[in-house]
């Protein structure tokens, strides 16, 4: 793995290699945000490095700040794809029993992790209560999208959720209520966004 870095000062172009000692892993897409970038593997795994200042690497809060090596984040399932926000990540992860499901770990001020209460930091994946979909099945991830401080799940009937911070209406439910910062918001109680055909992308 070879991430080419650009100075806009200067025009030049820079190789550089993260350190993945120890992982074993053969990158077959990455995920870049923030300060943060994940990748899926060639078995299906993922793996975190950057900033872990609120755990959005994956790892304990008192490994520090930066993590410069590779860290597994998930140890079971499939991962099928990352969404990398400023300060949080999410993942979805097909279980072992054929299930998708959505987990988030990192920055949750605002709710945006999806865990149902506003504890700053969390420093491993959390499955995210998405309670039914459409059609009133139990909700399942096609993909996510994160935000600074939200989140949306595009389901794979079409429909879609989002979660987190809605002082600027992004969550797109039609009011400015924030949604995600207690266990009473999410699963059944987070609303579907009112579309008038099921959506096919999420970015």
């Amino acid at each position: 793995l070879s991430i080419t870095t650009r100075n806009n000062a200067t025009g030049a172009n820079t190789a550089i290699t993260p350190a993945l000692t120890g992982i074993g892993v053969v990158p077959m897409r990455l995920y870049a945000g923030g300060n943060l970038t994940c990748l899926r593997d060639e078995l299906e795994r993922g793996v975190c490095f950057g900033d872990n200042s609120y755990g959005q690497a994956g790892q304990s809060y008192s490994s520090g700040g930066a993590i410069p090596a590779g860290r597994l984040v998930f140890g079971g399932g499939k991962v099928e794809t990352f969404a990398v926000g400023d300060l949080h990540a999410c993942a979805v992860v097909t279980s072992t029993g054929g299930v998708r499901q959505a987990w988030c770990w990192g920055r949750n001020n605002q709710g945006q992790a999806g865990s149902g209460t506003t504890e700053d930091t969390i420093t491993a994946p959390r499955q995210v209560a998405l309670g039914n979909d459409g059609t009133g099945a139990a909700a399942q991830p096609q993909s996510l999208s994160a935000g600074g401080s939200h989140t949306c799940a595009l389901l794979t009937d079409g429909s879609a959720k989002c979660w987190g911070l809605n002082t600027n209406a992004q969550l797109g439910l039609g009011d400015r209520t924030s949604r995600g910062r207690s266990a009473a918001q999410m699963g059944t109680a987070l609303p579907l966004l009112n579309l008038s055909r099921p959506v096919t992308q999420i970015a």
